[in-house]
């Protein structure tokens, strides 16, 4: 198996590769594509991933996020990643309209318990954000957040 992550941008296609073994069961279905957002789900492991791209507007940023949850809800997902690593730029309004509203929401509307497996960006900015995040997902009850390296270091967290 190929465990080679070098090209982040490449990383669902990762997950066909490394789990060719199973294809039939590995079907990935590309929900949501833009130039600021990729939303997929994976059934094989009940997996849905955000991957943010470049810097993203507050009312795109606003937009992926509610396109997620839809989907969390009508797939019902138990793993998410959050995928940060080619991402840019997200204003201090996004990240607040994030924790004020969105998790309030995924927290009322979701009832399973969620694991959700964040992949950090390497700037400065956006490692704050991920502080910020983790500290205002503590108030949701059924979600259990990790910062990660990888999408497979995420697989084995899950449980795979």
């Amino acid at each position: 198996m190929n465990n080679n992550f070098d090209d982040e941008d490449d990383h669902l296609n990762n997950y066909q590769k490394n789990n060719s073994q199973n294809n039939s069961e590995n079907i990935i279905e590309m929900i949501y594509e833009r130039s600021f957002v990729q939303i997929s789900y994976n059934p094989k492991y009940e997996l849905m991933t955000i991957k943010l791209i470049n810097d993203i507007a507050k009312e795109d940023y606003k937009e992926c996020w509610e396109v997620l949850l839809e989907e969390v809800i009508k797939k019902q997902s138990k793993n998410i990643i959050i995928d940060q690593r080619s991402m840019g730029r997200a204003s201090i309004e996004s990240r607040a309209w994030f924790v004020i509203k969105w998790l309030p929401r995924l927290k009322r509307e979701v009832s399973a318990d969620l694991q959700v497996a964040i992949l950090p960006s390497r700037s400065i900015a956006a490692k704050l954000g991920i502080q910020y995040l983790m500290s205002a997902a503590k108030s949701v009850s059924n979600m259990n957040i990790k910062v990660l390296n990888s999408d497979e270091e995420a697989l084995v967290w899950f449980g795979y």
